[in-house]
């Protein structure tokens, strides 16, 4: 909110949500007097419901009124970062090339430090052996060995 009561005649107020100037409307203007210099403004926002609630972060004081370029330059310098996305792979198919007749041992990891070993070591009954796991909970790497 700015207010600029540099002029005893007028009174002006600006609201700005996000850096966007929004409509105002004082129902009772002689609260803020052109002739008293307030140092900050007491308002309720809404219908007193807490639909569309919303919260004030950021408080300023500045000896003059602020422009609309210059609350918006300050919105969009002091801005939450953009919407960004993050995907995790829940269920991942593990295919084992191997020898039939031969004894292997597979392990996970999540951090390729650590490695945890997925069951008892098998036999492969076939060239390739299919299994699947829940990556969040096993890890994302894997790694086969043979065991005699």
């Amino acid at each position: 909110m700015t207010y600029d009561g540099d002029k005893a005649s007028q009174l002006k107020v600006t609201f700005y949500v996000n850096g966007v100037s929004q409509p105002i409307t004082f129902t009772r203007p002689e609260l803020i007097p052109p002739s008293v210099q307030p140092v900050g403004v007491l308002c309720q926002i809404g219908t007193g419901t807490t639909e569309g609630a919303s919260s004030r972060d950021d408080l300023r004081i500045y000896n003059r009124a602020l422009s609309a370029q210059e609350v918006k330059d300050l919105y969009r310098y002091e801005a939450p970062e953009r919407p960004w996305l993050t995907m995790e792979v829940e269920t991942v198919r593990v295919t084992m090339h191997v020898t039939p007749t031969k004894n292997y041992q597979l392990e996970a990891s999540l951090d390729l430090t650590t490695w945890t070993k997925m069951g008892v070591p098998f036999v492969a009954n076939s060239s390739e052996v299919v299994q699947q796991f829940n990556a969040i909970e096993v890890g994302r790497f894997f790694r086969i060995y043979e065991v005699q």
